[in-house]
This record gives C-alpha cells, sequence and structure tokens, in this order.
C-alpha cells in the first residue's frame, strides 16, 4: 500500500478547507478499512485525504463525509489522553526511519484540538509527554468536517536529505457508529495501539527533503 506526496506549487492558507489547487492536483487515499466493528470491511463514511509538501514542511488535507450520525467534538485542551475515545478524530502517524517499530503520533478532531505522541516498539511504549511543532486548522461542514495540517520538517528526526522512503498511516474515529478505520488493516485485538503498528503502515512516496533542520523549535 502507498499514498502518494505532491510538491506544492502555491502558498497554502491553512483555514481547515483543502481548496486550493495544490490539493486538487494532488492523488487522493481514500482506501480506509475497519479494525472495529467490522473488521476488514471497507469504512462507512468516505475519507479522502491527500498529501503535499514544500521546502519547509509536510501538508496533510483531510476530508472527512459523514453522513447519517453527527459529528461529535467536545474537547479543546491539547494532549488530552482521552481524546481519541472521547471525540470523531482523524491521526497521522509516521515511521520517518521506516523501521517498521518506531515513529510520530499526531491527532486532531474537529475543533481543531491536538495531542501528539512519540512511540516505540510497535505501540509498547508510548511517550506521551512528548511535543513538538505543528499545527492544524478545521472545518466542520454539512457533509462531515475536513482539516489542514503543517508539520515542518524541523519537527521531526529522520535520516538523510532528499529522496524520502516513510511509513504512514492515518486513522479515523466516528464516535456515533463506535467505528475506527485505518489506511491498512489493523486486527482488533491490537485496540488503541493500532495506530502504532508500523510493521503494515502503507509508504509514503514522492517525498523530497532540500535541507536538514533536526529538533529545533520554530
Amino acid at each position: 500500500m502507498t499514498v502518494s506526496a505532491t510538491h506544492a506549487h502555491g502558498p497554502l492558507v491553512l483555514d481547515g478547507t483543502p481548496d486550493e489547487p495544490d490539493w486538487e492536483r494532488a492523488a487522493p487515499f481514500t482506501s480506509f478499512v475497519q479494525q472495529v466493528p467490522n473488521p476488514g470491511a471497507p469504512a462507512t463514511d468516505r475519507t479522502d485525504v491527500r498529501v503535499l509538501f514544500d521546502d519547509e514542511a509536510l501538508f496533510i488535507g483531510v476530508r472527512a463525509f459523514q453522513s447519517g450520525v453527527p459529528v461529535i467534538a467536545n474537547e479543546l485542551r491539547r494532549d488530552n489522553g482521552r481524546l481519541h475515545v472521547r471525540n470523531d478524530t482523524f491521526t497521522v502517524a509516521l515511521d520517518t526511519f521506516q523501521d517498521g517499530r518506531n515513529g510520530y503520533i499526531f491527532i486532531f478532531n474537529p475543533l481543531g484540538a491536538i495531542a501528539d505522541w512519540a512511540t516505540w516498539d510497535e505501540g509498547r511504549v508510548f511517550l506521551q509527554e512528548w511535543d513538538t511543532v505543528w499545527d492544524v486548522r478545521t472545518s466542520i461542514q454539512e457533509w462531515g468536517w475536513s482539516a489542514e495540517m503543517r508539520l515542518p520538517f524541523r519537527s521531526l528526526r529522520f535520516r538523510h536529505t532528499g529522496e524520502q522512503r516513510w511509513g504512514i498511516t492515518f486513522r479515523r474515529i466516528v464516535l456515533a457508529r463506535n467505528e475506527w478505520s485505518y489506511a491498512t488493516p489493523v486486527p482488533p485485538e491490537w485496540s488503541t495501539a493500532g495506530i502504532a503498528k508500523f510493521s503494515s503502515a502503507a509508504e509514503l512516496q514522492g517525498l523530497t527533503i532540500r535541507r536538514r533542520a533536526l529538533g529545533l523549535r520554530d
């Protein structure tokens, strides 16, 4: 399974609505699979995810379509450890060394509340105290909700500049359906740690980083 990243040519306005021409050029990823309640079945609602990058950052655009059930969002605090079980959420997980075991997790809800974790050994260790610089804007729509996420490269660690091969996965939770779906199949016995199952993550292709700036804050 692969996810394609596309170089952005124009400016991107982070307003929660991925509608600039660059977003339209980017290849959509839509093949979400349920972990629960029906393991292996296609997700009930369509989720359209697109990945862009420029010289400074990675961008994730999300359109989370939802019909028949309400969008649930009631949390505004950062790093609430229960964010992903009390709200509809979208999560991006990155294995920047593509070692199949370790990575970074970025969670947000339809109100723009965020949480970020580092994880090791495929979710056996989560460090919720880990924080880095990133941003997300969201918008609740009649058809569901949307989001734009910006993650500076300087907020991550990776092996080298130039062409990248990262592990990547996405998770969407629709609370009113008690439905958890992923970009790649995750067995239900993994429960919430499934987001860190990097051994079965998709591969992010097309990303090139021109310069290296590690562990810095904006």
